[in-house]
């Protein structure tokens, strides 16, 4: 289970949702503390790191929903 919700907090932090990625990651945890992926890019966030394209406005992810 750990595997999916790391996958889904990873599109999370891809889209700039910081706090969403997050809680994916300490959900992952939770069913596996061990899970290497999931720990590194927990780590990451919690230094702050923001997807390079999530920092501009040209490039960061859209919802076009009407």
């Amino acid at each position: 289970m750990a595997a999916p919700l790391t996958m889904l907090g990873h599109i999370c932090w891809w889209k700039g949702k910081g706090t969403a990625a997050a809680n994916y990651m300490h959900v992952a945890l939770t069913f596996d503390p061990d899970y290497h992926l999931a720990r590194l890019l927990d780590q990451m966030l919690g230094a702050g790191v923001v997807s390079g394209w999530a920092q501009h406005k040209n490039t960061a992810y859209r919802n076009h929903h009407q």
